[in-house]
């Protein structure tokens, strides 16, 4: 009996780190995703006030 909660403990011991580190690898995309937002959210607040040039088409109509 003793042995099966040793070896029940044990496994859960495994399965909980391999969750932490599935968990901090989580972590880590959010962060990146996080600035990735950042990055296009001041992109986009520099094209709003930049003053707009459009292309000239020499074919339309």
């Amino acid at each position: 009996m003793l042995v099966l909660i040793l070896v029940n403990s044990i496994l859960t011991t495994f399965k909980l780190r391999g969750k932490d580190k599935e968990i901090k690898k989580q972590k880590g995309e959010v962060l990146e995703l996080t600035k990735r937002v950042h990055q296009l959210e001041l992109e986009n607040e520099k094209l709003k006030h930049e003053p707009s040039v459009e292309p000239e088409d020499t074919n339309a109509l």
